[in-house]
């Protein structure tokens, strides 16, 4: 299981000591979350509810059918991310929420020490294939406005074209994810 060599980090991201990597689950205090292809699904039947299913679908079919990380990419990345010191972040652990088929996280893991990709659509299958080579790369299924993390998870957050497909104001999205990270993009 991808996920036995990560129990540290598993803690350190959902906030408790009591987790517990099975077969193909996590368990984290009451709750298990299944565990896919690599991919936690935090989604669960309670939080569904709660999204817009032609937004999921919708988006999970576009980075399936655009699927590959390309060369303009790198240059749309270094546009996004010349506000950051990409040197800043060696060695740190940096969330991407909403990460579609990773391609922003892409160009991160050969520097960062952790990558958490979180999509709430069939796109974190996508980002799991693109970043297979990524060894301390964590994938999860969830929704950003309901994540199940502990505070100061990560030394930088970054949610590129994303919070405006919520159906709360884009700022409150923002601030509400302020707990996770000190450093945000």
């Amino acid at each position: 299981m991808y996920y036995r060599k990560k129990l540290e980090s598993l803690q350190k991201l959902f906030g408790t000591t009591d987790v517990e990597v099975q077969e193909n689950a996590i368990r984290v205090g009451l709750k298990t979350y299944p565990v896919r292809e690599d991919v936690i699904d935090l989604l669960g039947e309670a939080s569904k509810k709660d999204i817009a299913e032609d937004i999921q679908y919708t988006f999970g079919e576009e980075w399936q059918s655009h699927n590959a990380i390309l060369p303009e990419h790198a240059r749309e990345f270094a546009q996004y991310f010349d506000l950051v010191s990409l040197e800043s972040l060696r060695g740190k652990r940096v969330i991407d929420l909403g990460c579609g088929s990773g391609r922003w996280s892409y160009f991160l893991k050969d520097m960062c020490r952790e990558l958490i990709l979180v999509d709430f659509s069939e796109a974190i299958y996508v980002a799991r294939r693109n970043l297979k080579d990524c060894p301390h790369a964590i994938f999860l299924r969830a929704d950003i406005t309901h994540l199940p993390l502990g505070p100061d998870v990560a030394d930088f957050l970054f949610s590129l074209g994303v919070l405006h497909h919520l159906p709360i104001p884009c700022l409150e999205a923002a601030r509400a994810l302020k707990p996770l990270a000190a450093r945000q993009l």
